[in-house]
């Protein structure tokens, strides 16, 4: 199973940035005119998951290539009364400062995707509705949506680097379980988490706690404002479809495409990152051991997995797909018919 774990952001990395990317350039000269500013949103979501699965990478360079079976990258390890974000350094390009960095940047990414669901949620529903509230987001200005999310990213990243920082009692609680489960020592990772219980003189941490339930309530809270905004946004669609007026029907066809796409988008990360993440804080306020490798692993799909809703299901995304590899497999039968007759 540690061996699973640890080949799969070997592949979910990769995957990521090639779908994103190639789904930018569909999103830029593939995108229907009735799109509008919408598809720079959906730029700015491919570009922040490139951004992820980069991140992936950089973690994973070992100085010696072909020994993942043998290391792990960045994972999660749930230890009874708290869980933590390990980065190794050992056998990397990068030192203990700089792993320290990434750890930080990885839970921050997380709460940027938090966020980022959120927005995209409600930016959709304004524009379902035609909300005058759009007209102040023409242009450029439409990065200022990137807000929210910036905020969750900084909550994250900084709660990783000062309240979940190392500590003398952490180091003495999670060093048992670094050896047995990851075979590696305090000196050759990172690691940053909450300890909810002091073993030493056995009392709740309250400051952690605190922190903690901030953190959760993020989590929740972007949850349901996605929830909201999408079960608003389902009932307009749905209604909007059968309003026979001026509208065009490719208007309301694209309405349909983008918010369906957007349904499959969300469960992506509702699937594998806001139910294992909130079952792992909760799991560890009340004590109790969760599958690492559920959560470490679901993250790590995520970014790779969440372009492919919107390549698929937006028409004219999916019929340049097709076009291409209709052209790409003509090409390729037709140089395979040349090479048969020249060798006849």
């Amino acid at each position: 199973m540690d061996s699973i774990q640890s080949a799969i952001p070997y592949y979910t990395a990769p995957i990521s940035v090639i779908a994103n990317t190639f789904l930018i350039f569909l999103i830029i000269f593939k995108s229907p005119p009735q799109m509008g500013n919408y598809k720079y949103l959906l730029i700015g979501v491919s570009i922040f998951e490139i951004l992820y699965g980069l991140l992936d990478i950089v973690t994973e360079a070992v100085k010696q290539p072909f020994r993942f079976y043998n290391s792990f990258f960045q994972t999660v390890l749930s230890i009874g009364p708290s869980f933590v974000v390990v980065v190794p350094y050992k056998d990397r390009f990068f030192g203990k400062e700089v792993a320290r960095i990434f750890n930080c940047l990885y839970c921050g990414f997380f709460g940027f995707s938090m966020g980022m669901f959120v927005i995209i949620f409600a930016y959709r529903l304004l524009v379902a509705t035609e909300n005058s509230l759009l007209k102040k987001f023409q242009g450029a200005k439409i990065l200022l949506w990137f807000g929210y999310p910036m905020f969750y990213l900084l909550v994250f990243g900084a709660v990783a680097w000062f309240p979940y920082s190392p500590s003398p009692e952490m180091d003495e609680f999670i060093s048992f379980s670094l050896i047995e489960r990851l075979n590696m020592t305090l000196d050759e990772v990172v690691y940053t988490g909450p300890l909810y219980y002091s073993p030493a003189n056995d009392s709740i941490r309250y400051d952690t706690l605190i922190v903690s339930l901030l953190q959760l309530f993020l989590v929740v809270s972007s949850l349901i404002l996605v929830l909201f905004f999408g079960i608003k946004c389902y009932f307009y669609i749905m209604k909007f479809a059968y309003i026979q007026d001026s509208i065009s029907i490719k208007m309301k066809n694209l309405q349909k495409q983008l918010f369906f796409a957007l349904v499959f988008q969300a469960l992506v990360p509702l699937v594998l990152m806001h139910i294992p993440v909130t079952i792992l804080y909760s799991f560890s306020l009340l004590n109790i051991v969760f599958s690492s490798f559920s959560v470490a692993t679901t993250i790590a799909l995520f970014p790779a997995l969440d372009p492919f809703p919107t390549i698929f299901i937006v028409k004219t995304y999916r019929l340049a797909i097709f076009d291409f590899f209709q052209h790409f497999f003509k090409c390729l039968r037709k140089k395979l018919c040349e090479f048969s007759a020249g060798n006849d």
